[in-house]
């Protein structure tokens, strides 16, 4: 068992360290459902993620949801790792949103290159 919990971990760090995978954020919210084992390799994972964006689900997409998911990748590692902050499409967010998210990523990324598109 405890092999197959490595597993997981080295599987969602991947996921999460690497660009190149578009919707891990979801993928990995998705993983988390499956069993506690499952929970808690992605919540180890998640700092390391480097691109979040929201396809697939931009319609529905609101600040809070946002701000939510930063929060799960937040903690110090964020300042390194988080690259691209992608919220194209999302339409529902508004000048309100969008001035808490500046600010959240300013504030969590001051070290680190984070285009907002």
């Amino acid at each position: 068992m405890a092999a197959i919990t490595a597993a997981h971990e080295v599987l969602f760090s991947h996921l999460c360290s690497s660009s190149k995978f578009p919707r891990t954020f979801a993928l990995l919210v998705c993983c988390r459902a499956v069993c506690q084992c499952w929970r808690n390799a992605v919540q180890m994972a998640l700092p390391m993620l480097r691109v979040l964006d929201f396809s697939g689900y931009e319609a529905r997409v609101v600040g809070a949801d946002v701000l939510r998911a930063l929060e799960h990748v937040s903690g110090t590692n964020l300042r390194f790792n988080l690259r691209l902050l992608d919220l194209g499409g999302c339409h529902l967010l508004d000048g309100t949103d969008m001035a808490e998210i500046m600010r959240v990523v300013r504030v969590s990324c001051c070290d680190a290159q984070t285009t907002i598109n």
